[in-house]
């Protein structure tokens, strides 16, 4: 984890209204803006191999590893160096588990399970577990039954197959993406040209990605 500070005068020094992204292949750096007028930066790389964290030993390996393929970004990151070595390098994971409700505690969100941060996707996987959630404990209520076991199965049935469904699409878009296979990158390539070509394709992969059409299932359906 990277830092941009605020302006001198408390203003983000780069635009605000973004997602910056500065993709490399194998590797790449995010920045996501905060209200202080700073940004949070992560550098995303194997831990060995060429580009990688095991390349960067010494301030001067820091240095110019950034100036090469991020020097745009390095104008704004002042204390890059520091930062860099000031904080921990960890994995990115991927958790499930299995069941979700044990005597009288009932998993949700990030408990229930973590999706790579890379896919986008944590939190609305969190917030339709919270949807289908009420949705049964209000249904069951109706009826005059309150957090019975069965309407906690019954959630937990909903919601894991789709979330491991969607974990499971989104290891495999990960490693799409960072793959060097020829076959797999040009037809990768070729997809996406497809996609951005046919709104009613890309459409549907947008949909599918912000979560909505399963709120459908819900009495939240928008």
């Amino acid at each position: 984890e990277l830092h941009i500070p605020a302006t001198e005068n408390g203003l983000h020094a780069i635009e605000k209204h973004a997602l910056h992204i500065w993709p490399r292949g194998s590797y790449m750096m995010i920045a996501l803006p905060n209200m202080d007028g700073s940004f949070t930066v992560t550098l995303f790389a194997s831990f060995i191999g060429e580009n990688s964290f095991e390349k960067l030993q010494t301030d001067a390996d820091v240095s110019a590893f950034f100036n090469i393929n991020f020097f745009d970004a390095v104008a704004v990151m002042p204390n890059l160096v520091e930062s860099f070595f000031e904080n921990p390098t960890a994995s990115l994971v991927t958790v499930k588990c299995f069941p979700w409700k044990v005597n009288n505690i009932n998993l949700i969100g990030d408990a229930a399970h973590v999706i790579h941060p890379l896919a986008g996707q944590g939190v609305n996987i969190g917030c339709l577990d919270a949807a289908v959630l009420c949705d049964v404990l209000l249904h069951d209520l109706a009826r005059g039954v309150w957090a019975h076991e069965q309407t906690l199965k019954r959630y937990e049935h909903r919601r894991k197959g789709q979330n491991d469904a969607m974990m499971h699409s989104m290891s495999a878009i990960g490693w799409m993406e960072t793959t060097q296979l020829f076959p797999v990158v040009w037809a990768r390539n070729f997809g996406l040209k497809q996609v951005e070509k046919l709104p009613v394709l890309k459409d549907a992969f947008m949909a599918q990605a912000n979560g909505l059409g399963l709120l459908k299932e819900t009495r939240y359906a928008v």
